[in-house]
């Protein structure tokens, strides 16, 4: 029997478990088994993931600048270095959309709940740390790299009208009907069960949405064609806002 983890099935607590022994008989990819030895339990773990990707979303996204990123960096360093800073509300040293706000604090929340769960360690919190700071050192020059993809892919006309118009979806959906759209857009595998599962979780539909978005416009095996992609998002929300399909796409 596996415990009781707030957030985690005891079914996915099992599978994770599994992983992680199996990992010593070579049943997982080196890359698996070297994250997963990290930390010390399935909540850690997932919790871990879900922190670095919204981290990895927000440096590739097309709403956030390079100076957006250094600032979340130094919230993060700011709150490993000084304990006292641990839930302390964000406060923008420099002007910022309110994107970029709104996502810095609700990372630095998730990374803040982290620290300061009694299901994770010490040695989870020294973890996270490395492991953040592994996924900005890798991605010094991502900011300026997904530039250059986005600038590649300008002539691709629905790709560029769904990130132009990415606010008008934030405003515009429902909390039911984001749920028909990421679940459609996991079906036609446009997003992965994992990518699914992070949107989902998002406290509010707002993120939600940004999270979707984000996802999209960010370069992934999954989405070689970004064209593609923004198709199968305005057909997605076709199904579900026609309406507001047809002011994003002009359709």
């Amino acid at each position: 029997m596996f415990p009781k983890i707030p957030g985690v099935s005891a079914l996915q607590s099992s599978v994770w478990a599994n992983q992680s022994s199996g990992a010593s008989k070579g049943n997982s990819s080196k890359t698996a088994k070297d994250f997963y030895s990290k930390l010390s339990s399935p909540y850690a773990y997932q919790r871990a993931v879900w922190i670095l990707y919204d981290i990895n979303n927000f440096i590739n996204s097309t709403q956030s600048t390079l100076k957006d990123v250094q600032a979340l960096r130094r919230a993060i360093r700011e709150r490993n270095f000084s304990p006292s800073a641990i839930g302390k509300k964000f406060v923008p040293q420099q002007p910022c959309t309110p994107y970029a706000e709104q996502q810095t604090a609700e990372i630095l929340a998730d990374f803040d709940s982290f620290r300061g769960s009694e299901y994770t360690t010490l040695g989870d919190g020294v973890a996270l740390r490395r492991l953040i700071n592994d996924k900005f050192r890798n991605n010094e020059l991502s900011k300026s790299g997904t530039t250059t993809y986005h600038i590649a892919h300008s002539e691709a006309l629905n790709y560029q009208k769904l990130v132009e118009n990415y606010d008008k979806a934030v405003d515009g959906l429902f909390a039911h009907q984001i749920k028909i759209l990421t679940n459609h857009l996991a079906h036609k595998l446009t997003i992965s069960s994992a990518e699914l599962e992070s949107i989902q979780r998002k406290r509010n539909k707002s993120a939600k949405v940004r999270s979707l978005l984000d996802t999209l416009t960010t370069p992934s095996k999954r989405r070689k064609s970004p064209e593609k992609t923004a198709l199968s998002f305005k057909s997605a929300l076709e199904r579900v806002h026609s309406e507001l399909a047809r002011d994003m796409f002009h359709c």
